[in-house]
């Protein structure tokens, strides 16, 4: 799926699933009514269906938060999906950078 809209990508989720669920699922109009959705793909080549998952987020930060989490502890926990769009105010973002700075280790702390 290529379009951007935010009612495609929700409209793709509730097709998909149906009256199916997944362990945290939120309603309709808690996708609609969430200030920062997102739209996650898993990962998993066996899944014949390909469908998206949703998240909903409170702030911008928690997402961020989420995604730094994945990232730091992919050498311990496979991530079983990857992040496929993210919305804010049912606006489209994209993670813009990754930024981590290192610092010498002062041995007497």
């Amino acid at each position: 799926m290529h379009s951007e809209s935010f009612l495609d990508w929700v409209q793709l989720h509730e097709r998909a699933w149906g009256e199916e669920s997944y362990p945290g699922r939120p309603g309709l109009q808690q996708i609609m009514e969430a200030r920062c959705v997102t739209f996650w793909r898993p990962m998993d080549k066996a899944d014949k269906h390909l469908r998206y998952k949703v998240r909903l987020y409170d702030r911008q930060a928690d997402i961020e938060h989420d995604l730094l989490r994945i990232l730091l502890r992919s050498h311990l926990d496979t991530p079983r999906e990857k992040i496929a769009r993210i919305y804010v105010n049912q606006e489209p973002y994209r993670i813009k950078s990754v930024r981590i700075t290192l610092e010498k280790v002062d041995p007497s702390t």
